[in-house]
């Protein structure tokens, strides 16, 4: 009886008329067990075709060390917040941050003196012009003229051949001997490779990559790592939580 169900579903599922059965010789047990097997591996291959239940663990924040002596920053100086950007000029993805998240925090948290924004650079390797870029940042920070440059290198992030950034540093106002004296020299070149040392060393491999801390009062800071041109409520988000988290460490002490 077990036997005889079990070749009527395999027919069904097959496409069998289950009235064509009666015509055949009676089914032998090898021919029993290889329509069992057969049918196993449907019921199988069904199971596998289900939904699965998301079993995937919330993402754990990471958290990193980092010393800012000697770092420009844009801000307040004593501001409770910081947050250090890794940048590349050439990359799309910190022109988007730029274009829709900074100037917002620039508005409500920088210029208000609640936060400390600090730049860093990671020229990508496949960027051909970020290097220069990065360069010419510096050469501009000699000058005061660091945010100025930053900002037009980052609003024409297609067009950093070197002849473009020497355009963008006469329309910033910068003293062009000494600018392109600086960057035939590449003496920033160290503290570039530095950064990317840093950053490689902790495990930052893209570009825009973020760190907010709170409780700044030393130079040396301890912020969590947010990845990607994220939302300014992403920002606004992790910037109050990490508030929060100082408070509750300052009561305890």
């Amino acid at each position: 009886m077990k036997l005889l169900t079990v070749t009527l579903l395999f027919c069904f599922l097959a496409g069998i008329p289950p009235a064509s059965i009666a015509d055949e010789a009676p089914m032998t047990r090898s021919q029993g067990e290889a329509i069992l097997k057969e049918l196993r591996a449907i019921h199988s291959l069904l199971e596998k075709q289900k939904p699965q239940k998301n079993t995937l663990k919330p993402q754990v924040p990471q958290y990193l060390d980092i010393d800012l002596s000697g770092r420009s920053f844009l801000g307040n100086a004593e501001a409770p917040l910081v947050i250090v950007e890794f940048t590349d000029y050439q990359c799309p993805f910190c022109k988007r941050f730029h274009d829709e998240t900074f100037g917002k925090l620039k508005k409500e948290y920088i210029d208000s003196g609640k936060l400390r924004f600090i730049s860093m650079d990671l020229p990508l390797d496949f960027h051909s012009n970020a290097n220069n870029a990065a360069l010419a940042a510096k050469c501009a920070d000699d000058q005061q003229k660091f945010w100025e440059l930053r900002e037009l290198m980052i609003n024409n992030s297609r067009n950093l051949a070197l002849s473009d950034i020497e355009g963008y540093a006469e329309e910033a106002a910068l003293d062009m001997v000494i600018f392109k004296s600086c960057m035939a020299s590449k003496k920033h070149q160290p503290a570039i490779d530095a950064d990317k040392a840093y950053a490689k060393s902790v495990g930052i491999t893209g570009t825009p990559t973020f760190i907010i801390a709170a409780d700044t009062s030393g130079e040396k800071v301890r912020g969590r790592k947010l990845v990607g041109a994220q939302p300014y409520s992403s920002f606004v988000g992790v910037m109050k939580t990490e508030l929060n988290k100082a408070k509750q460490r300052a009561q305890k002490q």
